[in-house]
């Protein structure tokens, strides 16, 4: 039995770390963020400013 991972999510702290991870993924298809918001799955992920951890709320995709 295999299984097939196609959704990850990964914080990093510095930007520059995002060239050797595309490289470590070879010709798979890696997209690359740097926004306060990011939409993953059914969620709205951010970090707090204050006390640095990162919050989780739900998001909706909107219904055309």
């Amino acid at each position: 039995m295999f299984r097939f991972i196609d959704d990850i999510f990964l914080t990093l702290k510095k930007l520059s770390e995002t060239e050797s991870l595309k490289n470590a993924f070879g010709s798979l298809k890696l997209n690359c963020i740097s926004e306060n918001t990011v939409n993953f799955l059914d969620l709205a992920i951010s970090k707090d400013e204050i006390s640095d951890f990162i919050k989780f709320n739900d998001y909706f995709k909107p219904i055309l």
